[in-house]
């Protein structure tokens, strides 16, 4: 499928590869990972603020992992958004996948998204974020 994944998150992946209509989706899934937060407040300024610090600390560390010679570019995708219907609580979902050529992105319009916050970054962003560091 020619598929980008994570090593450390593909092991602990249970899901079918016939489930998916394009590899993006596909990477995206493997890839995702709500964000552990556990050991954080239930609510408040503090909750969101160390749970978005942490989310886009874990997805610009992996970011900077992609090889520049990358035949796709990689995209991380940081997400918050309170838990569902009948949970407020703010959570934290943060996944990896490539960007194709004759295929759907993974998140649209990222404006479109009104029921989370949203945030596309790529392996030049998470460098600015972490003082230029790519290696």
């Amino acid at each position: 499928m020619g598929a980008h994944l994570l090593s450390a998150l593909e092991s602990g992946y249970n899901g079918s590869v016939d489930e998916f209509t394009d590899v993006v989706h596909f990477e995206a899934s493997v890839n995702g990972r709500a964000m552990m937060d556990h050991d954080l407040p239930a609510a408040g300024p503090e909750r969101r603020n160390r749970l978005l610090r942490r989310s886009l600390a874990y997805a610009c560390l992996a970011l900077r992992r992609v090889p520049e010679e990358s035949e796709h570019p990689v995209l991380g995708y940081v997400s918050l958004s309170e838990g569902g219907l009948a949970d407020d609580t703010l959570t934290s979902h943060v996944t990896f996948c490539t960007r194709r050529p004759g295929i759907l992105p993974y998140a649209g319009r990222i404006q479109d998204h009104s029921g989370e916050a949203l945030l596309e970054l790529s392996r030049d962003d998470a460098a600015q974020f972490l003082g230029g560091h790519t290696g």
